[in-house]
C-alpha cells in the first residue's frame, strides 16, 4: 500500500464513523440522515481518489477515477439536501430548484462512468496521471455552480436564524467554504490549468475538514 493510499483510506474511514456517530445521535433527525449521506460522499470520493493514485498505471485506474467523479457528482446534491433542512427547514428552496440540482446530480452521475469526463490514467513521474474528457470543464462548472447554491440557501438562514442555530450555520458554511475552495484548488484549477493530477489525492483532506465542522455543528449544539 502506498503512503498515499494510506492516508486517503484512513481519511476515508474517518469519513465513515463520522457519519455514523452523528446519525446515531439522533436518527429520526433529517438533518442527521441528511448529514450521513454527505459525510459518505466525499467518503467514497476519498477512497476513489486512494486507488486511482495506488493503480493508475493499471487497466484498474480508469474503473476508480470513474468511481471519483461518480462520488463527486453526487457531493453537490447531498450538500443541497443537507442545507435544505439544517438547522431547519427554513427558509425552504423551491421545488424547480431541488428537481435541477436532483437532475444535474444524477445526470453527471451517469456521465462520470462514461470517457467523456475521464478517458484513461497513467503514472509519471511515480504520480498518478488522468487523461481527462471533453466534458470536464463542464463538470467543474456544475460542481462550483451547485455548491454556491448550497453556500446562499444558508447565507440566507444565516440573515433570519439567532442564537445557536445561527452558530451552527456559520460552522457549516465555514467547513464547506474551506471544502470548496480547497477542493477546486487541487482537483479542478490545477487538472484544467496546468493539465496535471498530482494534487488531486490533497483534494478529499478538505472534504474531512468539511465533515469534521459540520459534525462539530450538529453534536456540540
Amino acid at each position: 500500500m502506498t503512503d498515499a493510499l494510506a492516508v486517503l483510506v484512513l481519511t476515508a474511514a474517518s469519513h465513515a464513523v463520522l457519519s455514523v456517530a452523528v446519525w446515531r445521535s439522533q436518527p429520526a433527525g433529517l438533518a442527521n440522515r441528511a448529514f450521513a449521506y454527505l459525510a459518505l460522499t466525499p467518503g467514497a470520493w476519498t477512497l476513489s481518489n486512494g486507488l486511482v493514485s495506488a493503480y493508475a498505471s493499471t487497466s484498474w485506474g480508469i474503473l476508480w477515477a470513474r468511481c471519483a467523479f461518480f462520488s463527486a457528482s453526487l457531493l453537490p446534491l447531498w450538500c443541497f439536501r443537507f442545507a435544505s433542512v439544517f438547522p431547519t427547514p427554513v427558509p425552504e428552496p423551491s421545488r424547480r430548484l431541488t428537481f435541477v440540482i436532483t437532475t444535474c446530480a444524477l445526470a453527471s452521475a451517469a456521465i462520470s462512468l462514461t470517457p467523456l469526463f475521464a478517458k484513461a490514467t497513467s503514472s509519471v513521474d511515480r504520480a498518478p496521471h488522468v487523461t481527462y474528457g471533453p466534458l470536464f470543464p463542464s463538470f467543474g462548472a456544475y460542481l462550483v455552480i451547485s455548491l454556491a447554491i448550497s453556500l446562499v440557501l444558508l447565507s440566507q438562514k444565516l440573515n433570519v436564524l439567532t442564537g445557536v442555530e445561527r452558530l451552527q450555520v456559520q460552522f457549516v458554511l465555514f467547513g464547506i467554504g474551506i471544502a470548496a475552495i480547497g477542493g477546486s484548488i487541487t482537483n479542478l484549477v490545477f487538472p484544467l490549468i496546468f493539465r496535471t493530477s498530482r494534487l488531486n489525492v490533497y483534494g478529499p483532506i478538505f472534504g474531512l475538514v468539511m465533515v469534521a465542522f459540520i459534525a462539530h455543528a450538529i453534536v456540540r449544539y
